[in-house]
């Protein structure tokens, strides 16, 4: 026997992934993931702490970073956003759908701001809101 009547199996549309969008809320505006965000995204790899939050205790040399920056876009498995402060065009982190199930429609969330000196201040509660609706909306 299959699934109810009321059971619709979620269809992911991994398009998006590949020509993924950019967010812009009213604190923040999520960039697809490139080379340009090198510098802003460096200590985020850099530092130990940080990187901890990441979920990696991987050091990572600046080059491969930049490798792995220079092909996040073309990825069809997962999307990689900067987090930018409108005004001022700061880096302020990292934002990331990634592990995609196709087969039960999901993927992980990942988000990781630089530091305490952006805590506080909404713009992970704003980065968060804008990829659940991306996620839950479009794709």
């Amino acid at each position: 026997m299959g699934p109810p009547w009321w059971w619709a199996r979620p269809v992911i549309d991994v398009s998006l992934l590949t020509a993924q969008p950019t967010l812009c809320g009213d604190l923040v505006r999520l960039e697809p993931m490139g080379v340009q965000h090198l510098d802003g995204l460096w200590p985020m790899f850099a530092d130990e702490d940080v990187r901890a939050g990441t979920g990696t205790m991987h050091q990572f040399a600046r080059e491969q970073i930049r490798a792995g920056l220079a092909k996040a876009h073309s990825r069809e498995d997962r999307a990689d956003w900067a987090i930018v402060r409108l005004g001022d065009g700061v880096v302020l982190g990292e934002v990331v759908l990634m592990d995609l199930d196709e087969d039960n429609g999901s993927m992980t969330f990942r988000i990781a701001l630089l530091g305490p000196e952006v805590f506080g201040h909404g713009y992970g509660t704003e980065t968060t809101r804008l990829v659940r609706d991306f996620a839950l909306m479009p794709l």
